[in-house]
């Protein structure tokens, strides 16, 4: 196996951890410091913590830590930090810099999609053209779901969290073009694995996942 998951195992558990501190320390801060929005946000941190369990289970898969250990990594980022903490409004740049990532992590997700769909369980080189699609194709579809639920959130909470009124549809825009740049960087070791069968860390985690729940079918 590429990556050595005994170790990822028990990096998540130290996001575990951290995740539960930071929730309930924050969560119950929050309860006599700040607002019910916010005391939401930091209980709501620790049911990520549910996300790669709940996914494995429905989708019948096995437990793949390095696969895991990139969701709570991304959920940390995007959520803890972007959100619990205002890391979206307080650090320059940081909006743009995780839906770059989020391209990068959705793209490889995609590439999972693919193989969970594909009849026959194993990597071709023909899969090449397919896996590049599935990969842009599902970031760019998770960035234009995300852009839905903020203008949702925007008639429900009466918040702008597209930044309309001082940016018009840059924002929105902007959001998605970082996304599909994300997902075009992944391309780059998508296309290394595919014709020339080299592996970094992120098509190490795909090998991981594919070796942990299709290999014995290939």
């Amino acid at each position: 196996m590429y990556m050595k998951e005994k170790t990822f195992q028990k990096l998540n558990y130290i996001w575990i951890a951290i995740f539960l501190i930071l929730g309930l320390s924050v969560g119950i801060y929050n309860i006599f410091c700040s607002t019910p929005y916010y005391i939401m946000l930091a209980f709501a941190s620790i049911a990520f913590l549910a996300i790669p369990p709940l996914a494995y289970k429905v989708f019948k898969l096995q437990a793949v830590p390095s696969l895991t250990f990139m969701v709570y990594t991304f959920s940390f980022l995007a959520f803890t930090i972007g959100m619990v903490f205002n890391g979206y409004k307080l650090l320059l740049f940081y909006d743009k810099f995780v839906h770059t990532l989020s391209g990068v992590f959705f793209g490889l997700i995609g590439i999972g999609c693919y193989y969970l769909l594909k009849p026959v369980k194993k990597i071709e080189s023909m899969d090449y053209k397919m896996v590049t699609y599935f990969c842009i194709s599902f970031a760019l579809s998770i960035a234009v779901i995300w852009e839905i639920y903020e203008y949702a959130i925007h008639f429900i909470l009466g918040t702008d969290p597209q930044h309309v009124l001082d940016t018009g549809v840059n924002d929105t825009m902007q959001d998605m073009i970082v996304c599909l740049i994300g997902a075009l960087l992944l391309c780059i070791p998508i296309y290394l694995f595919y014709r020339k069968k080299k592996t970094d860390f992120f098509m190490g985690v795909f090998q991981s996942f594919f070796d942990a729940n299709y290999k014995k079918n290939s």
